[in-house]
């Protein structure tokens, strides 16, 4: 079972994911990225080089490659495909919704119950905050909320509260054990 864990920057995408992970035990696999870690930031991704990026990609080692707010991200195709366990994987929208039936995933799509909070944690990334901002606004319009779940996308609304990472958990947990009684 794959799940795709993908919404706007600042909506507690990997704060969520972290914590479902540890919980339950479940291994988290990160993602590679030419995006520097963040001053204060626990680490999240594999920061590599554009090179060493650009060598795992031409090797076709890398899948779920995407080019967000001037960084490259991708996964080990290694660390998909080398069992059938429960892996869940955080990833931009385009690339979730173009790889859903691929690799027949889930999609969880976190939106901030208040852009205005998420704004605020934008500002503090530094990095592609016109791009990060333009993207907000488009993922947590409604319409483009309503065609998404009318495709099968199970939207999760995050207030940052400390009750959202266990109605996170829940959902995740009914969510796994629907694909193994189904």
């Amino acid at each position: 079972m794959i799940i795709f864990i993908t919404g706007p920057s600042a909506s507690g995408k990997s704060t969520l994911r972290d914590f479902y992970c540890k919980k339950k035990s479940v291994v988290k696999i990160s993602a590679y990225t030419t995006r520097p870690k963040r001053i204060g930031e626990k680490e999240i991704h594999h920061s590599v080089s554009d090179d060493i990026f650009n060598t795992l990609e031409s090797k076709g080692l890398l899948c779920l490659v995407a080019h967000n707010h001037g960084y490259q991200y991708g996964y080990l195709i290694d660390e998909i495909t080398k069992n059938n366990e429960f892996k869940m994987f955080e990833v931009d929208s385009v690339t979730a919704i173009k790889e859903k039936e691929i690799l027949n995933a889930t999609i969880v799509r976190i939106v901030p119950l208040n852009k205005y909070s998420a704004l605020l944690k934008i500002m503090f990334k530094r990095d592609g905050v016109a791009d990060r901002i333009r993207d907000l606004f488009y993922q947590t319009n409604n319409k483009f909320l309503q065609e998404r779940a009318r495709s099968g996308d199970i939207v999760f609304r995050n207030d940052y509260s400390e009750n959202m990472f266990n109605e996170f958990s829940k959902l995740i947990d009914s969510l796994r054990g629907a694909f193994v009684s189904g």
